[in-house]
C-alpha cells in the first residue's frame, strides 16, 4: 500500500466520524456503521494508525457470534467507540 497523505488521513477520519454520528443517532445499527468504518476507512489508513481499531475488533466479534448477549456487548462497545471518535478523533 502506498503512503497516505496527511490530507487523505484527515479525510478518512472525518468520514469515519460521519459514520460514527450515524451510529449514535440510530441511522444505522452499530454493526453496520462499525463495518463501514472498518472497510471504508480503517483499511485505507496508513499501517500503524490504530485510531479506528475498536471498530475492526467489535465488528468482527459481532460477525463471529450468533449469541444475542455477545452481540449486545459488541453493539454497546461500537456505540462507545463511536462516541469517542466523535469527541476525540480517535476510538481509543
Amino acid at each position: 500500500m502506498e503512503q497516505v497523505s496527511r490530507s487523505q488521513t484527515d479525510d478518512l477520519i472525518q468520514t469515519a466520524q460521519r459514520y460514527a454520528c450515524e451510529i449514535v443517532s440510530g441511522v444505522v445499527t452499530p454493526y453496520e456503521g462499525g463495518r463501514k468504518i472498518w472497510r471504508e476507512c480503517k483499511l485505507n489508513l496508513e499501517k500503524g494508525d490504530h485510531r479506528l481499531d475498536p471498530f475492526v475488533y467489535w465488528s468482527s466479534e459481532f460477525e463471529e457470534t450468533s449469541d444475542p448477549e455477545r452481540r449486545a456487548v459488541c453493539e454497546r462497545a461500537l456505540r462507545h467507540a463511536a462516541d469517542l471518535l466523535i469527541s476525540n478523533g480517535t476510538a481509543l
